[in-house]
């Protein structure tokens, strides 16, 4: 455990002389890592343990190329996802890469086959708007279509999933409350369901004068599967 801090922390500085370096140029690059209690995503629990999300991303003006990955502390599990993405003022458009292997398949998976009826990559492209700076409500459509995504006979099943996030401030926390579903049978239910609803909230911890670490917790129901999670986040 200590080892993991250290790491951490180490990020954390490399993540903080990057954004200072980068302040004044229309390029800029950023690293961080989250901690979290356990790996839920869009209402799906993908691993029970704590596990480590290492985040890159390079940005020039509008367009955006970033990595993402979620690694099982104490559980077989691996991700490492790619994101190309172009946003123009309230508007952004991208395409994700989803990489991931689980007890059954880490270390077997090829990263490099993207053959459509054997890769373990599921590509998808994201739709999302936000209304404006004073209605910061943001809706976001995003839909599979190639790849790991497919039913029992081998046929693509373009899993989509839609959702409204909606952030505020309060009482020095910052807030997100969010609804999500899926329009039709697929990964995320077998009809068009809500899987996907809570908030979080999210506060800066001081650790020194100069250092501040953001931790969040969320509350996340699915209410299809009939389930719930409480998800603790420790930022770097």
């Amino acid at each position: 455990m200590k080892k993991l801090i250290a790491i951490l922390l180490c990020m954390y500085q490399v993540h903080a002389i990057c954004q200072e370096k980068a302040e004044n140029s229309a390029a800029s690059f950023s690293l961080n890592a989250d901690v979290v209690s356990r790996y839920v995503w869009r209402g799906l629990l993908y691993s029970p343990n704590v596990n480590v999300q290492p985040y890159a991303a390079f940005s020039y003006k509008g367009l955006s190329l970033s990595t993402w990955a979620s690694y099982g502390i104490s559980d077989r599990y691996a991700e490492v996802d790619f994101t190309l993405s172009y946003a123009i003022d309230n508007l952004s458009v991208s395409v994700n890469d989803y990489y991931n292997e689980f007890e059954d398949s880490l270390g077997t998976n090829r990263h490099f086959n993207f053959k459509d009826n054997t890769t373990p990559h599921a590509l998808e492209a994201t739709l999302s708007y936000k209304i404006s700076e004073t209605m910061p409500l943001t809706l976001s459509l995003s839909s599979f279509f190639y790849g790991n995504d497919k039913d029992s006979e081998g046929e693509n099943m373009y899993s989509s999933y839609i959702e409204a996030s909606y952030p505020f401030d309060f009482s020095n926390y910052s807030f997100n409350l969010f609804i999500g579903g899926t329009l039709d049978k697929g990964l995320y239910a077998d009809k068009a369901a809500i899987v996907n609803v809570g908030f979080s909230a999210t506060r800066q911890i001081k650790v020194s004068d100069s250092f501040q670490l953001p931790f969040s917790a969320s509350l996340i129901s699915n209410p299809y599967a009939e389930d719930i999670f409480m998800v603790l986040k420790l930022s770097f």
